[in-house]
């Protein structure tokens, strides 16, 4: 009368108990694997960026490199070369692909900021004496502070071979000679050097 038979099955073939597949749980399990899929090309996003770009800063350098090439380009007027376009078009398209990355590839600042949260959490764990979450809190701040002295380093060595270029005050490459004793069209970075000096 129940629709059960006498091993307890329904008339589909399941057991009483046994969960039946809805609309509602199918979309359920399915918005599940898009998340994990969702973190797992993050992940690998933010892999690739780290192997092509240590650090934020040297991801900023490489777009003000290629911005400056397109800034050329566009500054030349119609007196530019078929070469310089080709060159600016490639760093135009480059710039779009790097830009993406300023989203998984936080700031010094940015990771400063996150040691503060990370560290108002540990204090959070270790009162009510969860040392297990503790000590996983504190692997990913060893994990922050390890980039934001990569950061640094990067910062320092940038600053010591570099100097201000005299007519748009960009920091440009100065490497084989100390900067006291550079001429001063060598204390114009490459993208100024092709336009006149001024007179003073």
């Amino acid at each position: 009368a129940d629709g059960k038979t006498a091993d307890g099955k329904t008339a589909d073939g399941k057991t009483a108990d046994e969960p039946v597949a809805t609309y509602d749980n199918a979309s359920s399990m399915e918005g599940t694997v898009d998340k994990n899929e969702m973190h797992r090309n993050q992940a690998a996003l933010v892999i690739e960026a780290r192997h092509r770009f240590p650090t934020r800063e040297a991801l900023e350098d490489a777009i003000h490199v290629r911005q400056a090439t397109v800034s050329l380009a566009v500054g030349s007027g119609f007196d530019v070369d078929k070469g310089t376009l080709t060159r600016a078009a490639l760093a135009d398209d480059e710039v779009r692909k790097l830009l993406p990355l300023r989203l998984v590839l936080p700031t010094a600042a940015d990771l400063r900021e996150m040691l503060v949260v990370l560290q108002n959490h540990k204090e959070d764990a270790l009162k009510e004496y969860d040392v297990t979450k503790a000590l996983k809190i504190q692997t990913e701040m060893d994990e922050i502070e390890k980039q934001i002295d990569e950061e640094e380093v990067y910062l320092r060595r940038k600053n010591v071979s570099q100097t201000s270029c005299v007519k748009c005050g960009t920091n440009f490459e100065t490497k084989k000679k100390m900067v006291g004793i550079l001429k001063k069209k060598e204390m114009m970075c490459d993208n100024c050097r092709v336009m006149p000096m001024p007179e003073v």
